[in-house]
């Protein structure tokens, strides 16, 4: 008999399960998906003991804090009515948000289903010198964990009359010339400096000079981006930091008056559609083979527009940045096809006959 697994090595699996489904799962399916509970039924015919077992990690997960809820499916049978999904977004931290003396506070987005929590900024120093201390011995047992956090918070805090000294950046695979925009910008958005630059948009195919105020630097699918208040349109955009040249930090003028940013509009938002973003819509019509097109299904990716035979299906996607979508299409293999326009169904075409290229794959399959 094989020997029995920890109760928290069940727990965390039970939970990596729960996060990596958008839909509510039964107790059988459960039970077939983690070795914790399947293992003790394949060695006996009784699941009195699994059910025990099952309750009480439920009762250990809700009292720990895990957001865990239970659906009712009249229509299943009678032992499987009940469905546990726990959500990843109530999962996740809330977003910290600094409350500056005169600042105003933004509405939450309608997409964020967790509350912000808030923190002054006297509260915030004296974590931040805490944090900073605990760092610096790196024999403590969360020494890594309180390096991370300091980074994070000291981000916002750090100023030119700390010994913080600035943030740490994390660059991604984008050219010299962007990673240095970066670092720029980053010390743009904790000094509140104003910023000048040219931006090539790739839709109009035109490069037009912007002048904003920094808010904030989102990373997302490997790319750089800014999330400013356009000065001339007085409109909040983002931009590629890839895409800009001509860089200008403002370090005369006056900064900027702090405004209290919710980013949970931009994360939670697809890298091919992001609120701000000015690049002109395309609908894309995606071809999904089965079961990728149920995986789309349950997770609400793109809009079904048609079911073919054997389970396929037809998605709909608004697409404003090419680049990033499909990079994601080209992660599904030859499970999705492009199914119009055409020039995007080419574009995937040519992607991934780089890929293959690039890894010596003469037959051209990605």
């Amino acid at each position: 008999m094989p020997p029995a697994i920890h109760k928290v090595h069940r727990q965390l699996d039970l939970i990596a399960l729960f996060v990596s489904r958008h839909y509510a799962l039964s107790r059988g399916q459960i039970w077939d998906e983690v070795e914790g509970y399947r293992v003790p039924l394949q060695n006996s015919d009784n699941d009195a003991s699994v059910r025990r077992m099952f309750e009480r990690d439920k009762k250990d997960l809700l009292e720990l804090g895990f957001p865990l809820e239970v659906e009712e499916d009249p229509r299943a049978e009678p032992d499987e009515q009940h469905r546990y999904r726990l959500s990843h977004r109530d999962f996740y931290l809330p977003y910290l948000r600094l409350i500056r003396e005169g600042a105003q506070l933004e509405p939450r987005p309608k997409s964020s289903t967790t509350p912000p929590a808030s923190l002054p900024p006297e509260d915030a120093w004296r974590l931040a010198e805490a944090l900073h201390t605990y760092r610096r011995n790196p024999d403590l047992p969360h020494a890594g964990a309180a390096e991370s956090a300091f980074r994070k918070l000291t981000f916002d805090l750090a100023s030119p009359d700390s010994d913080f000294g600035s943030a740490s950046v994390i660059l991604s695979s984008d050219d010299a010339a962007a990673r240095e925009r970066v670092e720029r910008l980053s010390e743009a958005v904790r000094r509140r400096r104003r910023a000048r630059f040219a931006y090539h948009s790739i839709g109009r195919d035109e490069v037009a000079n912007r002048r904003v105020e920094p808010r904030a630097l989102l990373f997302k699918f490997n790319r750089w981006y800014l999330i400013a208040h356009d000065l001339d349109r007085d409109a909040r955009r983002i931009f590629r930091v890839s895409r800009m040249s001509g860089l200008e930090v403002d370090d005369e003028a006056d900064a900027w008056s702090p405004v209290a940013l919710d980013l949970s509009e931009w994360t939670a938002a697809d890298a091919w559609n992001l609120p701000g973003d000015e690049e002109g819509e395309t609908t894309v019509d995606v071809r999904m083979a089965f079961p990728r097109s149920l995986w789309a299904d349950r997770n609400e990716r793109g809009t079904l527009v048609d079911s073919l035979p054997g389970g396929a299906t037809v998605r709909r996607f608004t697409v404003r940045s090419m680049d990033p979508f499909l990079r994601w299409l080209l992660s599904f293999g030859r499970e999705v096809e492009v199914a119009a326009p055409e020039s995007v169904a080419r574009a995937l075409g040519e992607l991934r006959a780089r890929v293959a290229e690039l890894h010596g794959d003469e037959g051209g399959a990605a």
